[in-house]
């Protein structure tokens, strides 16, 4: 007959073994979690990148425009 309060080993290690899959799970939502913000982060990061590099093109094909201008007007004035 068991002990009065005491589970038997096959019960109490079945506990341990769900306590453990549970902890596991907890752990693999966490990372989930943790990786989809990583990639929201990542997505915004990209987002501002390209914008920043459309605004830095745009200036860039101004300036080009306008030295392509100067360099006209200083041929006809050459000629």
């Amino acid at each position: 007959m068991p002990r009065k309060g005491k589970v038997p080993k096959r019960i109490n290690k079945a506990v341990r073994e769900r306590i453990i899959c549970e902890h596991l799970n907890e752990l693999f939502i966490e990372l989930a979690d943790s990786l989809e913000l990583n990639q929201q982060n990542s997505g915004r990061s990209l987002i501002n990148g390209h914008t920043c590099l459309l605004s830095d093109s745009n200036y860039v094909t101004t300036e080009k425009n306008e030295l392509q201008g100067r360099n006209i007007s200083a041929r006809d004035r050459d000629i």
